[in-house]
């Protein structure tokens, strides 16, 4: 029967006391200093380069970590009325309009130096339909509104 708690089965083994300290403590030199490290470097190396690892990975990710900027949410009731949707842009018209492939198209309304955005409209909860680059279409539920040139 072996006993599993043996030195040649084990890992690292216990450091005799003479080796660190008291007083038959065996003189530091390269070679002993070097004992030491090793019986050392076996007992806690494992446990050592993991913890360092996570620390290290941590800390990359948060030095390489992209800053999200804060965005604000607002809140913006959608207009019912068609009234209200032909007070809003009235008097607007299309002084831009680009319809990229794969992507929605954008446009830029103007009245008198006031710019609205295709981004702006749908931001604001409005449905947008491009029919060619003088004639758009806003809605909201059942009402719509056109503007042109």
């Amino acid at each position: 029967m072996t006993d599993r708690n043996a030195p040649k089965y084990a890992v690292y083994s216990v450091l005799p006391p003479y080796y660190t300290h008291g007083r038959y403590t065996v003189p530091y030199n390269l070679r002993n200093i070097m004992r030491l490290t090793k019986i050392h470097a076996r007992k806690y190396s494992r446990f050592l380069c993991f913890a360092l690892g996570a620390l290290l990975t941590l800390g990359m990710s948060m030095l390489l970590m992209p800053e999200t900027p804060e965005t604000t949410v607002q809140i913006v009731e959608a207009k019912q009325d068609a009234d209200q949707l032909k007070d809003l842009l009235d008097g607007y018209r299309i002084v831009s309009a680009w319809n990229p492939p794969n992507q929605l198209p954008s446009f830029e309304l103007d009245k008198s130096g006031n710019r609205i955005t295709s981004v702006e409209l749908r931001s604001m909860g409005f449905d947008v339909t491009v029919f060619s680059s003088c004639r758009v279409s806003v809605s909201s539920g059942t009402s719509s509104y056109e503007v042109h040139c």
